[in-house]
């Protein structure tokens, strides 16, 4: 039975000729998740996730290194290498709060925020390298 132009069981996306079988990563990275799980479970609760893995890298890689360079490993993996992900989940949150008012616009803020203040850091320890004081022991 046709309900509303559309046959029984079909949903939105299909009558629009999405695909239904598109996955959760492509679903976050087109904006086509609800905010509050674009939010919270992938951008928050993943980057959470990734540090956390990045730092267990750190922590049982840096005994590969020389005891003045045991810091590598840490800013490595802990630090720079869930930027990809922090970036990527960010893109989603973003499109995912375009439309979505005073809450997409906080969200939206958070993700800027978040972005300058990674560039802060990573500015300090640049400094710090360049100075020779980051890995002096």
């Amino acid at each position: 039975m046709a309900v509303g132009g559309r046959r029984s069981g079909e949903n939105a996306s299909q009558a629009m000729g999405e695909p239904t079988d598109e996955g959760i990563f492509r679903r976050l990275w087109r904006g086509r998740l609800p905010l509050w799980d674009a939010f919270w479970t992938y951008y928050v609760l993943g980057q959470v996730l990734a540090y956390f893995i990045g730092l267990c890298i750190a922590t049982a890689s840096s005994p590969l290194f020389a005891e003045d360079h045991a810091l590598i490993p840490t800013i490595l993996f802990g630090m720079i290498a869930p930027i990809p992900y922090q970036v990527f989940a960010g893109v989603g949150v973003w499109r995912s709060a375009s439309g979505r008012g005073v809450l997409g616009m906080l969200a939206r803020l958070i993700v800027v925020v978040q972005l300058i203040a990674m560039l802060f850091v990573f500015g300090g320890l640049s400094k710090l390298a360049v100075q020779g004081q980051l890995f002096a022991g």
